[in-house]
């Protein structure tokens, strides 16, 4: 019997996730992709799977929400036992055929378990660990998703600190989150898209900063960093997305006459067109970690200028002075010297991610690995 893959998705909002998850139904005809409708008050990625012609269903699987920069709370708790009784639902989707679940986030972890215990070997359940396990005083939680999530049939990470503590199980692999170019035919050259769009002099240098706009993602330290530091005036900076900070950055920068470097350019669904204008990309996170942008932007050769934690667990993203530089996080002088690097060299070192492979997988060929992965189970 032909796998039938059922997809589970956490959220609606667009995210690297959500889009990796929407590329693997993409490549994926058979398949069918459960998505929560009222996961944020509105819900994105919609728009984008009716224009994909992606085959989708909403309905909220019960996750214990939480992510790498919070904890988990009471409020996360009774959001899980909530949405519970959708699992009654999945026998619906069962009796149809779908033979393995696919879920998109630890989230699920508990959810995995449950499901394991009503269905055993029957039901075959492949989670994608994308972010880091919970942490507490105690490190209770952590233990119990690592209990849960080794429940699952095969187990998918996208980085070595993801995986560490998996070593021990033998059903897995490391897979960072794949592109699509969709219908953007990429030029793999700084495009005047931008410019244009924007009405930017031809002599200014083209920054992009892509992503949610919450604390953890750094728009705040890139506009306290011009505040306080002697910058090349030919730099603008264009910050691409929305999120609960947008309005106190909008008015920091209208405070602060810095209206000339910066344009808040809102949330844009031609991510790929967008970056391509870019000279370079700058993703100042405060954790370190890295995102979709970073995947986008070497898919397309852009440079890039990103934060890094402490552990060297991102090499095969990012090589310093080849596709890109790091800094440390919210360190002004490491900012500094490697944004010094990166305005000497960008237009040297744009397309060598590309030329080398490095750091992003397309999305046919991630299926293709995906689909190795189900015929084995």
């Amino acid at each position: 019997m032909k796998n039938k893959v059922l997809y589970i998705s956490h959220s609606s909002f667009i995210g690297g996730a959500e889009r990796s998850m929407m590329y693997m139904a993409m490549s994926n005809p058979e398949s069918l992709l459960l998505t929560p409708k009222f996961a944020f008050k509105n819900c994105p990625i919609f728009e984008l799977y009716k224009k994909n012609n992606i085959n989708y269903e909403t309905l909220t699987i019960p996750a214990l929400f939480y992510h790498q920069y919070g904890k988990i709370t009471i409020a996360k708790l009774i959001y899980f036992f909530l949405f519970l009784p959708n699992l009654f639902k999945l026998f619906k989707y069962i009796r149809k055929g779908y033979n393995i679940l696919h879920f998109n986030e630890v989230v699920f972890a508990p959810t995995i378990w449950i499901l394991k215990v009503f269905f055993g070997k029957r039901l075959k359940i492949v989670v994608h660990i994308r972010t880091r396990l919970p942490k507490n005083k105690f490190g209770l939680w952590r233990k119990l998703f690592i209990f849960w999530l080794k429940k699952s049939d095969y187990i998918i990470t996208i980085g070595k600190k993801e995986s560490e503590p998996f070593n021990d199980f033998q059903n897995q692999k490391m897979l960072i989150n794949p592109i699509s170019y969709e219908d953007y035919i990429p030029l793999f050259n700084k495009t005047n898209y931008l410019i244009n769009s924007f009405k930017i002099a031809n002599k200014k240098i083209i920054v992009g900063i892509f992503g949610s706009m919450h604390n953890a993602k750094g728009q705040s330290f890139v506009i306290d960093y011009l505040l306080n530091s002697s910058i090349d005036n030919r730099l603008v900076f264009i910050f691409f997305g929305e999120g609960p900070l947008l309005k106190t950055l909008k008015n920091k920068v209208i405070q602060n006459n810095l209206k000339t470097q910066i344009i808040f350019a809102n949330q844009v669904n031609n991510v790929l067109e967008c970056m391509e204008g870019c000279d370079f990309i700058i993703r100042a996170e405060i954790y370190g970690y890295f995102g979709r942008d970073i995947l986008e932007a070497n898919s397309l050769g852009v440079p890039i200028l990103t934060s890094k934690c402490k552990e060297n667990i991102y090499e095969h993203l990012l090589e310093e002075g080849v596709n890109g530089y790091s800094f440390i996080p919210l360190d002004y002088n490491s900012f500094t010297n490697k944004l010094n690097k990166i305005l000497i060299n960008f237009k040297e070192i744009r397309g060598n991610s590309v030329k080398l492979k490095k750091g992003f997988i397309l999305s046919g060929e991630y299926y293709k690995e995906l689909e190795k992965i189900y015929e084995q189970l």
